[in-house]
């Protein structure tokens, strides 16, 4: 059952990955282990692999991520790899099982951003949110038709032209 918010999901994911993983410290080399585990999840590991132990399942990780990486060479650099231990990336993959990550109206990204990048750090460097409600609400409210031009000049994470 996929009812839990992105939100809370990746607030889930932040905790435990500060409280375990050793080595990778700030919130932000954390946010890009998820990233990666994120792609994989969301271009080749969508369907839920209950019978599979957390080693196997991080080699079906490593091995997906190296394939995006062939696939989309902009991204990720050829020399990375997904840092996390096979128990951390079993968390990662359970805890995205319960969130519905193809929903048109949230950005997965952007949400992992606003979690693991904390509102100090993002406001010095100019960079504000608005939250999915006032977004939503907005785009109501406008009502934008089919052909209808959008223009956004501070578009950022670009909320307000995905819904």
């Amino acid at each position: 059952m996929k009812s839990k918010p992105l939100n809370t999901a990746f607030f889930e994911i932040r905790n435990y990955l500060a409280g375990k993983v050793i080595g990778i410290t700030r919130d932000q080399s954390l946010m890009h282990e998820v990233v990666k585990c994120l792609f994989c999840k969301m271009h080749s590991l969508s369907e839920p692999m209950d019978r599979l132990d957390n080693e196997k399942l991080a080699v079906l990780y490593r091995n997906s991520f190296q394939s995006i990486k062939e696939r989309v060479q902009s991204i990720f650099l050829p020399e990375e790899e997904i840092l996390l231990d096979p128990d951390s990336i079993a968390f990662v993959h359970n805890t995205l099982d319960q969130v519905e990550l193809n929903n048109p109206y949230s950005d997965p990204l952007s949400e992992l951003y606003q979690t693991f990048v904390g509102s100090d750090s993002r406001g010095a460097e100019g960079q504000f949110f608005t939250p999915t409600q006032a977004v939503s609400w907005l785009v109501e409210a406008v009502a934008p038709k089919k052909g209808e031009k959008i223009i956004d000049p501070a578009c950022g994470a670009g909320s307000f032209l995905s819904f």
